[in-house]
């Protein structure tokens, strides 16, 4: 259930980072990252990136933690 999820919100952000490169006003990159970080959480730029949204945001770290990414 929790790789299903993983998969489809990396599927929709993979989605909706195309359509942020084709119109100007959506950042596609970000939507972009979201999906790596989706995909792979033992990559180790990921788990830089989890390690400062440790530092810069907890809340969200802890909505990471429970997605299984940290």
């Amino acid at each position: 259930m929790l790789l299903t999820l993983r998969i489809a919100i990396a599927a929709v952000s993979c989605l909706i980072g195309v359509a942020g490169l084709i119109l100007p006003v959506l950042p596609g990159w970000l939507f972009f990252l979201v999906a790596f970080a989706v995909l792979a959480p033992q990559h180790r730029h990921t788990k830089r990136m989890v390690a400062w949204i440790n530092r810069r945001a907890p809340r969200m770290a802890k909505a990471i933690r429970w997605m299984g990414m940290g």
